[in-house]
């Protein structure tokens, strides 16, 4: 996180002294919070060379958090929590205007780093010893990614309105994982793999934005994101006595947001004027896990509420 605190400072600090900077298309800072007072900003900086080249640096936060049940265990409890910065560098970008209207072509470099904790304990079955057992899971990830973007914008005096897509055709997965559960088995498991997978990703995004009256400014976005991954993990087994078998994972995560920003026009901050807005992000999440000649599917769902201070471009 401290690499986007020293962005933001650095983008707030050239505001104050920005009498002859104009921030480009595209610009947005967000400092949102999430309805478990998290902070989960949210930054495009795009950087103009000339009339046609560009550059990008976008950074985005995600945390969901949720407390449940164990599937078929009674009487236990986990606690499962996510943090996921997502860092999206296009070194370089191409725009071509035409008339009102601009379209863009870029290649993105995308950087996830994901963190996941679950926190639990169960009851085990009177027929397996009964013991209390406490588990903890904890996975860490890097995903690297390669993807082409495309873009095209419509803006006149009153309206500004945006719809991109990116799509990639290769991913590179670098995984740890530290698991506990004591008692039961004494050894962690303590897995480290890499894979290369060349499973189609992509993201389709809109925005439109209006200006209702020179104070009164409204924008609306909205995103859908598909990623699916695949990865080995050790996994709890049991052949009379309990202990970790290797074991493959095929996951399908889906991201769909929408947002509304209210905005001031007639306050124009180096091309920037400032918003207040709401988010919404529904995660859901479709696992396919494979150890051996046994396979189980399960789906889950998380939702984000995030309210949010902000800058954003106007035109």
């Amino acid at each position: 996180m401290k690499i986007i605190f020293i962005i933001l400072l650095t983008f707030f600090s050239s505001i104050l002294y920005a009498e002859d900077i104009n921030f480009a298309e595209n610009t947005e800072i967000d400092l949102g919070l999430n309805s478990e007072s998290n902070l989960v900003p949210k930054v495009n900086l795009p950087i103009y060379w000339n009339s046609n080249i560009y550059s990008a640096l976008g950074i985005n936060v995600f945390h969901t958090s949720e407390t449940s049940d164990i599937d078929g265990t009674p009487g236990s409890r986990q606690l499962y929590e996510a943090t996921e910065t997502v860092y999206n560098f296009t070194p370089i970008g191409y725009r071509q205007t035409f008339s009102a209207a601009n379209v863009y072509l870029g290649l993105v470099y995308t950087y996830r780093d994901a963190e996941s904790s679950e926190f639990g304990y169960m009851n085990m079955p009177t027929s397996l010893g009964g013991e209390l057992v406490a588990l903890e899971n904890n996975i860490d990830y890097n995903l690297h990614s390669i993807s082409a973007e495309f873009a095209i914008e419509y803006k006149d005096d009153f309206m500004l309105i945006n719809l991109s897509g990116r799509i990639s055709p290769w991913q590179y997965l670098d995984l740890s994982q530290d698991t506990v559960a004591k008692p039961i088995v004494q050894t962690n498991a303590d897995m480290n793999t890499t894979t290369s997978m060349t499973e189609l990703s992509y993201n389709i995004a809109g925005s439109a934005a209006f200006k209702l009256h020179r104070f009164i400014g409204v924008r609306i976005n909205a995103s859908y994101n598909f990623m699916p991954i695949e990865y080995d993990l050790d996994m709890l087994d049991y052949d009379g006595t309990f202990h970790f078998s290797k074991g493959n994972v095929s996951e399908e995560e889906t991201l769909l947001s929408y947002g509304l920003q209210l905005f001031i026009p007639t306050l124009n901050i180096a091309g920037l004027s400032p918003s207040i807005g709401y988010e919404e992000r529904k995660y859901d999440v479709n696992n396919k896990t494979t150890m051996g000649d046994i396979s189980e599917e399960d789906k889950s769902s998380y939702t984000e509420h995030i309210v949010s201070l902000g800058l954003v471009y106007n035109w």
